[in-house]
């Protein structure tokens, strides 16, 4: 896969969150991009994370959301704390597994040994 449709998950969790808090606060997508004072597809590509924003536009979706920038990042931190902690956590795992099969089933080499040839 390409890297440059790879999407930053730091835009993916902001996305997350401002979709959560406008559901929460009773918005449709198109009203909230309305009170926003930002073109509905725009919001769309900001909520899947998509859109890289200007200050200016995050403080537009902050009013919009009637939070403090404070209090959202606040939350936004503890989102990505809990995500990061979850997938250190699944890669230990999957060492673990992989570890585990490689002990009971080795791995054999594809070539014959030049002894039983």
């Amino acid at each position: 896969m390409s890297t440059k449709f790879l999407k930053p998950q730091l835009l993916v969790a902001f996305g997350a969150a401002v979709r959560r808090r406008r559901l929460a606060a009773g918005f449709s997508q198109e009203a909230f991009a309305d009170a926003c004072v930002i073109d509905r597809s725009y919001m769309g590509g900001v909520e899947r994370g998509e859109r890289n924003l200007s200050l200016l536009n995050i403080g537009r979706i902050l009013d919009g959301l009637e939070v403090q920038p404070s209090e959202f990042f606040r939350e936004l931190d503890a989102d990505r704390r809990k995500d990061t902690l979850t997938k250190s956590k699944s890669v230990k795992e999957r060492g673990a597994l992989n570890a585990k099969h490689t002990e009971v089933m080795p791995v054999k080499s594809a070539r014959k040994s030049r002894d039983t040839l």
